[in-house]
């Protein structure tokens, strides 16, 4: 008889043993679900606060690696007008129109550029 209560103490301990596997399973996975709640709702803030953030200035001076100063010359503009412009959110469609030449520009130029490095390889294999 004493085996069958040690198997009997045995087997209950394994359950409660799971049991509480299982609950802490689920805490873990309610705080996943949490955390994961709260990463997608950072992410849509971010993207948000970027789209916000995101205007022709910003993008033409990142993408060509350039000062306002500098793109306001390109455009000729002077710096004071585009960094009031841009600070006040009030940016011209010619202003957008002009950043967006610089940057078609700047490409143009990087694709010449290659064409340029092309021409040339042709030439001294030809040769």
């Amino acid at each position: 008889m004493s085996d069958e209560i040690e198997k009997t103490m045995l087997n209950t301990l394994e359950k409660e043993a799971n049991i509480g596997k299982i609950k802490a399973d689920l805490e873990e996975a309610k705080a996943n679900r949490a955390y994961n709640s709260y990463k997608k709702r950072q992410k849509q803030e971010q993207d948000l606060q970027e789209a916000m953030d995101d205007n022709i200035v910003k993008r033409v001076c990142k993408e060509l690696g350039i000062t306002q100063r500098e793109l306001a010359e390109r455009i000729g503009m002077s710096e004071g007008g585009l960094r009031s412009a841009l600070s006040l959110g009030k940016i011209t469609p010619q202003v957008e129109k002009a950043c967006e030449m610089v940057l078609k520009i700047y490409e143009l130029e990087k694709e010449l550029e290659n064409y340029k490095i092309l021409q040339n390889a042709l030439k001294s294999m030809i040769v």
